[in-house]
């Protein structure tokens, strides 16, 4: 099983403490600088619920091996907010 992030709440509109969540899981500060970029440009296409980041473990032979750091992608998924709310409730 993939080691996963999952950041959701204040996390997600907190830039600084999003930023250390995002360092200490995955150890690299350019891998930080790209998920983070994701996770903004997501905030540009809606209300941004959580996330959920992991590490992709295929390499470019398609065969499943583990990389660490810089040497892989990531996969950032996003949850958006689709009920608008009302006095403090759900519409």
């Amino acid at each position: 099983m993939n080691r996963m992030l999952i950041i959701s709440g204040d996390m997600v509109r907190s830039g600084e403490s999003l930023r250390r969540r995002v360092l200490r899981f995955t150890g690299s500060r350019t891998a930080t600088r790209r998920i983070v970029n994701r996770i903004e440009d997501a905030r540009r296409m809606g209300h941004v619920m959580s996330c959920m980041v992991l590490p992709r473990v295929e390499s470019a032979r398609g065969a499943a091996a583990p990389l660490i750091g810089d040497e892989h992608d990531w996969d950032v998924r996003v949850s958006y907010a689709t009920a608008a709310v009302r006095r403090g409730g759900y519409a």
